[in-house]
């Protein structure tokens, strides 16, 4: 959020900051105490955290509180990515792949063919979104254009290690790094 830092990690630890990282604020409102892997926000006040043991919660007061989201999987979440505030990803293992349309109200969940860890996800716009992998056999680099309905392989990606980083500036502008300390960029989406 705009003016406040906010850090998250091992044992469910939140830190908030309101003045540029002098004095933090800490909180678990993760019960279980689970290792927090991804916090994302869409605006100043709602955010989003996925946790190792398949948990979800949001903030809508820019990370001073904290509620549970059903998420309906015990499966580690390692990444999620909202396109706005009501649509968004979460992708973990087992191929956990799960979609919100409200709010994370309620999550659909989608599965890949092949069980694999999913490490990364990224919206390029509402319809269309980027899947990062560890399996050589389902693809390194995954795409969907159906809202996350489907998943194909991108044709031309190269990466032999798992993807872990995919930022897109536009539909055809992109850059994906992976573990084998690869960095890709492309010009045609």
């Amino acid at each position: 959020p705009s003016g406040t830092w906010i850090l998250a990690g091992d044992g469910a630890t939140v830190l908030r900051s309101t003045n540029g990282g002098v004095t933090w604020t800490a909180s678990q409102p993760e019960t279980s105490l689970s290792d927090i892997y991804e916090t994302t926000f869409v605006n100043d006040n709602v955010g989003y955290f996925c946790t190792t043991n398949g948990s979800i919660m949001k903030t809508t007061n820019g990370g001073i509180s904290w509620t549970y989201l059903p998420s309906g999987t015990t499966s580690a979440l390692w990444y999620l990515d909202f396109h706005n505030a009501d649509t968004g990803l979460a992708v973990g293992a087992s191929s956990t792949i799960l979609r919100t349309t409200n709010g994370g109200s309620t999550w659909s969940p989608f599965n890949l063919s092949t069980s694999t860890l999913l490490y990364k996800v990224h919206y390029v716009d509402a319809s269309t979104a980027y899947l990062g992998t560890a399996s050589a056999a389902t693809g390194r680099l995954m795409k969907t254009t159906d809202y996350g309905q489907t998943w194909n392989n991108v044709p031309g990606y190269t990466g032999t290690g798992t993807t872990r980083g995919i930022f897109f500036h536009n539909a055809d502008t992109g850059w994906v790094t992976n573990s084998s300390y690869q960095i890709f960029r492309t010009t045609n989406g």
